[in-house]
């Protein structure tokens, strides 16, 4: 993820307690996405982390706008991401964000070169 100022940070972590959602894309394997119709912000978000890939999602239903998805998988990626917004999120976002880095770096299957960065 590229450097971002405090501004940068608060904005993103705004928008993903509101957008996003992290969870496990596989067990023991963080991951972010945010879906919304407004493109131009899931790019924003995507143009100022530098990580992770925006796709169209379909149509769910004909009279529903086109949404746009902003995901990011690549571990090194989600945590920095999860480390710096996680000062500006709330309660459940917060504790969420805990339980996904528990769970990555305590997984008997992590044998990775990622530095344990919670402390």
């Amino acid at each position: 993820m590229r450097p971002l100022t405090e501004i940068e940070v608060a904005w993103l972590a705004g928008l993903l307690e509101g957008e996003g959602s992290f969870t496990e894309k596989r067990p023991h394997r963080p991951r972010i996405t945010m879906e919304m119709t407004d493109e131009d912000v899931v790019r924003r978000a995507h143009a100022l982390t530098g990580v992770g890939h925006v796709y169209k999602t379909s149509q769910r239903r004909i009279h529903h706008q086109p949404a746009w998805q902003w995901s990011c998988i690549r571990i090194a990626d989600v945590i920095d991401v999860m480390m710096a917004v996680r000062p500006y999120m709330g309660n459940r976002r917060t504790a969420k964000i805990d339980w996904l880095l528990d769970r990555y770096y305590e997984s008997p299957l992590e044998k990775g070169p990622h530095i344990d960065r919670r402390s």
